[in-house]
């Protein structure tokens, strides 16, 4: 199987650091409004390698966070009077259901930015993944320990 590595600009054999097994890390959606068709295309398209890579043998972890704080999510509780763990939990669920009605799998794993800072950063740097998506744009990444920053797929304001 051939991936597509972003950096090289060229398809390159895909080799997972266990032969039988495969780790996928997405940075899911910013929950602050309603599912949109972007956030459909990177479900479908994930949940597609997801299934692809499992009928042809591999045992596949996959995980998505949900980014449950950023500026959007703070302006809509100042706009609306609620709170943080009201908008993200309504928004977290309306995804779930949306991409369900698209008959996306569920991550195995669904971390929140705000519970997990720690344990993705950790993630992140000790390359348990082979396949991680950047939050900039719509690629695959191999061999992460080389070619992402935990800067590149978290970004946050002080306050």
């Amino acid at each position: 199987m051939k991936i597509y590595d972003s950096h090289l600009k060229q398809k390159i054999d895909f080799k997972p650091i266990k032969d039988d097994e495969v780790r996928i890390y997405v940075c899911g959606p910013t929950v602050y409004d309603d599912a949109h068709l972007g956030h459909a295309r990177s479900s479908i398209s994930f949940d597609l390698l997801r299934r692809v890579l499992e009928v042809i043998g591999y045992k596949v972890t996959f995980v998505k966070n949900f980014t449950d704080i950023d500026d959007k999510i703070i302006n809509k509780m100042n706009a609306t009077g609620k709170s943080l763990k009201e908008i993200t939990e309504f928004y977290i669920n309306s995804y779930l259901k949306d991409m369900s009605a698209l008959n996306v799998k569920r991550a195995d794993i669904e971390p929140k930015a705000t519970e997990s800072l720690e344990a993705m950063f950790d993630i992140i740097d000790k390359g348990e993944f082979e396949i991680f998506e950047h939050w900039r744009e719509f690629l695959l990444e191999y061999d992460i320990n080389e070619k992402i920053l935990a800067e590149d797929c978290f970004l946050w304001k002080d306050y």
